[in-house]
């Protein structure tokens, strides 16, 4: 700030030097520009913000005061009687000041570094259905636990998953009764579907179990809730980037993993050049699709398939397999089938996605099904071919943490990984005994497995002596 009010000085001399040049001249009106480009960089730099938009108000600056600033100041003195000398420091004052406050109001260009550090006896990351009631079982046995959570509260059964997709479905169940009321003697019309409304339903469910919580974590005594993208630094650290790009540093005697899987996106020929649906994504649909494609024929694709048939959309399902759910034995992927048949779902198993493409406002898919060649159209495409673990976001390697061939965490029988003290819970990790829900159901439990000595007695008609 000294370099700058010495600047102003500095020009406010020259102005009055009989040899200066006209404010308006091309050699005066050139060197004022140079000086408030310049001026106006150095400000952003000053504060980490983009250069771009310094120069810009150092630019508009710089014409405004060769143009109009001059005659404003000699006003001022006259109106105001004050010494020129002062008029013109705040004048420059007001000047800097006023490009501060609108430069620092952007994003800024580099992150600050922070240099915080602290210490936890426990850090879980992801707030899922593991990690959320095993951070506060760890905090209520009196450890020192922090629960790092990207974006919400919850994981992806509360904010993607179970919560918003059985509201959806409980609508789509409401229309498929109302079609056949008259079934029943109940003569009703035929439903129409307000797709904002369903949404809205679903959004404000979510956002009420999310906001409980959340705020049940945040009233846990030894229990600190931290918004940020974590990943490993070492086998005892990690580094936290908060959502104003500050960096953290925690070190914790235990880490566990919870921080779940995403949507795979399938390497199709066309599919990235286009705009396609995923699991969360077509839960935002402010309109009815007319006719939704859907890649995969698990339980993900087929959920979707038969609440969108149920609202009213026409669905055609194109598994790659013979059957469907390959998970499940052929008998009950063979009733299932035939449960979506009967209500108007289109099914073609066997059948080979060889390249996606949109025309217009149609998708296109050309597949190969029986030996031979046949295109597919209709006006929305669900991906649902899978899901994959995020791990790849946690700079695992620092901790010498090992993966299968598909990125899922490798564990033992006590959900430990290979490196000492790190355990991973939740889809995260590779399938093992002990199921996600079970840990939300018996988390403390799970803390004795890991040989933390809990005080308490064990709750009545507990799982105690199971684990012992």
């Amino acid at each position: 700030m000294a370099l700058f009010t010495l600047a102003a000085l500095s020009e406010l001399i020259a102005d009055k030097l009989p040899t200066a040049p006209n404010r308006t001249a091309p050699l005066g009106l050139g060197a004022r520009v140079a000086f408030g480009l310049l001026c106006g960089a150095a400000i952003a730099i000053a504060s980490h913000q983009q250069v771009w938009l310094g120069a810009l108000l150092g630019l508009c600056g710089s014409m405004a005061g060769s143009f109009g600033g001059f005659q404003a100041r000699g006003r001022l003195v006259k109106a105001l009687k004050w010494p020129d000398l002062v008029i013109a420091l705040v004048e420059d004052a007001v000047a800097i000041g006023g490009a501060f406050f609108v430069v620092t109001r952007f994003k800024r260009m580099t992150p600050p570094k922070s240099t915080s550090q602290s210490h936890y006896d426990a850090i879980v990351i992801g707030s899922g259905q593991a990690g959320t009631p095993l951070s506060q079982a760890l905090a209520s046995f009196g450890m020192h636990t922090a629960l790092i959570e990207r974006e919400h509260v919850g994981g992806t059964c509360i904010n993607e998953g179970c919560t918003p997709t059985k509201t959806m479905v409980a609508s789509g169940r409401v229309a498929y009764l109302a079609r056949r009321a008259a079934d029943y003697g109940v003569h009703v019309g035929s439903p129409k579907i307000d797709m904002l409304r369903v949404r809205k339903r679903k959004r404000d469910i979510v956002n009420l179990f999310r906001g409980g919580s959340q705020r049940r974590v945040e009233r846990t005594a030894n229990l600190e809730l931290i918004f940020g993208q974590a990943e490993f630094a070492s086998p005892n650290s990690i580094l936290v980037r908060d959502k104003k790009r500050q960096e953290h540093i925690f070190t914790a005697d235990r880490f566990f993993l919870n921080a779940g899987c995403r949507p795979a996106v399938p390497n199709l020929s066309g599919l990235k050049d286009i705009s396609f649906l995923d699991s969360t994504s077509i839960m935002e649909l402010n309109a009815l699709p007319e006719h939704l494609l859907i890649l995969g024929g698990g339980y993900i694709g087929l959920e979707f398939g038969q609440l969108f048939r149920r609202l009213g959309s026409k669905v055609t399902i194109v598994q790659s397999g013979p059957t469907l759910l390959t998970r499940e034995d052929p008998d009950v992927a063979e009733a299932v089938a035939e449960i979506l048949k009967e209500d108007g779902i289109q099914i073609l198993l066997d059948a080979r996605v060889e390249k996606v493409a949109r025309h217009g406002n149609r998708v296109h898919l050309k597949i190969r099904l029986g030996g031979k060649m046949r295109s597919v159209e209709g006006s929305h495409l669900l991906v649902a071919t899978g899901r994959i673990p995020n791990s790849d976001t946690l700079n695992l390697s620092a901790a010498r943490i090992d993966t299968d061939e598909r990125g899922f965490i490798r564990v033992n029988e006590r959900l430990e990984t290979s490196t000492p003290n790190i355990y991973a819970l939740g889809d995260i990790k590779r399938r093992s005994c002990i199921h996600t829900h079970l840990l939300r159901r018996l988390p403390h439990h799970f803390a004795r497995i890991l040989s933390i000595r809990d005080t308490r007695p064990p709750p009545a008609g507990s799982f105690h002596t199971r684990f012992h």
